[in-house]
């Protein structure tokens, strides 16, 4: 089965504490995600999604709405492990740590399409073909 690492799409992007909801907006419209983490000093802090800044002011910061850290995910986890752990953690996105650095965000989309190949999703038992 596929690992986190297989399926990140893209080189992480966040914002720290102190930036404004406006600069999260533009970033998240920018790089076309829903969500963002939130760093400071090389540590992940906290993440701010489409539903954290809908209805704030613009000029408030990131700090002020954002979810604290969930844990982060290891690249090297599968993706069933990735989608029982949101799933445990009931959000619908993850950081994905290594060593302490961020390396990625990975999604329920990102989930889905590689689950539904991988493993028969009434038995949960592989494909023949896997």
């Amino acid at each position: 089965m596929k690992t986190v690492h297989d399926v990140l799409r893209r080189t992480p992007v966040w914002v720290n504490p102190e930036h404004t909801i406006e600069t999260a907006i533009i970033l998240m419209r920018g790089h076309d995600v829903g969500g963002l983490p939130v760093m400071c000093g090389g540590a992940l802090v906290g993440l701010i999604t489409y539903r954290h800044v809908l209805g704030a002011d613009p000029k408030a910061t990131v700090g002020d709405v954002m979810s604290p850290a969930t844990e982060g995910l290891s690249p090297s986890a599968s993706v069933r492990e990735a989608a029982a752990a949101m799933a445990l953690a009931k959000v619908d996105r993850m950081p994905v740590m290594e060593g302490g650095r961020l390396v990625g965000v990975v999604t329920h989309g990102d989930l889905v399409s590689e689950l539904g190949r991988s493993f028969d999703p009434l038995t949960s038992l592989s494909w023949a073909d896997s």
